[in-house]
């Protein structure tokens, strides 16, 4: 293996510390039970945070792959983005389901969704625009 080879190596595995950082914190937050969340009486303030922390997850996975990826095959990397922020939604209310107080929730599901799915579009959108103004 030579030193570039080995120098991207390390870049990429860099670039997972921002996702299993939110990853992390999800795990965190709903790893407390349903006494110790001391949330506001504001209506849909859970989908919000649901939308809010799986959008950012989908941020930092689109973060990961190198930057000749993302420019080669962005339209993958964004439903890479989605399928992985779902996955992980449902392996975490799955977790849920076994802390007390806490219980499994479709609607959180889709608000991960959701949350996911437009930061990948905007991303897509933001590299369109970036690509026909001839940019990188």
């Amino acid at each position: 293996m030579n030193y570039l080879e080995m120098s991207e190596r390390v870049v990429t595995v860099f670039r997972t510390i921002p996702m299993i950082t939110v990853m992390g914190i999800i795990f965190a937050l709903s790893h407390q039970s349903g006494d110790q969340l001391d949330l506001p009486e504001i209506p849909l303030l859970d989908k919000i945070g649901h939308f809010v922390l799986y959008g950012l997850l989908a941020a930092t996975i689109l973060f990961v792959p190198s930057c000749e990826l993302r420019l080669s095959r962005p339209k993958t990397i964004a439903v890479v983005a989605v399928l992985l922020s779902f996955l992980y939604g449902i392996g975490d209310e799955f977790h849920q389901s076994f802390v007390p107080g806490r219980y499994v929730s479709l609607a959180d599901i889709a608000a991960d969704i959701g949350g996911s799915a437009v930061v990948s579009l905007l991303w897509l959108r933001y590299r369109s625009l970036k690509d026909r103004r001839g940019s990188f």
